[in-house]
């Protein structure tokens, strides 16, 4: 997915608005999916985020996500199994980590936190 910045736009009515692009709202819409729910497959749309298995192994085998996430809660997991409990997403100029063990008591959402490298 290419970062796209969202410009404001003057309509005729004088209103202004936020233009978007298919792929930031793709982005959007993934946010919010991955926000509400812990996937085991992703949809047909979503193939952009993909992160490198190898890549993401590493960053749990190494145990970098310790950085990012709460150990507390993850007590007794090794790192692999935290690694398919959580979801890690590429974004335009990082990564975000979904922890759905840490969710808002309001919205259900989970906790979403940005990671610059996974390396």
């Amino acid at each position: 997915m290419e970062y796209v910045e969202a410009q404001a736009v003057k309509t005729s009515d004088e209103t202004v608005c936020e233009e978007i692009t298919l792929e930031s709202f793709t982005e959007k819409l993934l946010k919010d999916l991955y926000l509400r729910e812990n996937l085991k497959s992703r949809p047909e749309y979503g193939e952009a985020g993909l992160v490198a298995s190898k890549e993401l192994r590493e960053f749990f085998e190494k145990g970098r996500y310790s950085l990012y996430i709460d150990e507390k809660m993850y007590e007794g997991y090794t790192p692999i199994q935290i690694m398919h409990m959580v979801h890690v997403e590429k974004i335009h100029n990082g990564y975000e980590l979904y922890d759905y063990k840490v969710r808002d008591k309001v919205t259900e959402n989970a906790r979403c936190v940005y990671v610059l490298s996974l390396t």
